[in-house]
């Protein structure tokens, strides 16, 4: 399975729960994984809210992979992201 749809399904079923909020400046997510929530900054603008999901989402899928190896899943799994991929996860990380 695509790793982007992975994400997604996990997103959309609710097993993990998304919260915006304002977090410590230069902090934009965390993965707090025996919760099964992330934290994503307000401050960030629409793409960037998206990358850190995405980023977030692969340290609770993947928890013992490096920084280093996260941010490079990141890359891969956004720039392959389609339209309508992309418009799902922004829901997400959508303020109401």
């Amino acid at each position: 399975m695509k790793l982007s749809k992975r994400i997604i399904r996990l997103l959309e079923t609710g097993r993990i729960v998304v919260d915006i909020k304002y977090l410590e400046s230069g902090i934009w997510g965390y993965c707090i994984k025996d919760e099964h929530r992330v934290e994503i900054s307000v401050r960030l603008c629409m793409k960037s809210r998206v990358r850190t999901l995405v980023h977030e989402v692969l340290h609770y899928i993947f928890p013992r992979n490096t920084e280093k190896q996260t941010l490079r899943l990141e890359d891969e799994v956004y720039n392959s992201l389609t339209p309508l991929e992309h418009k799902r996860l922004a829901r997400s990380v959508r303020i109401l």
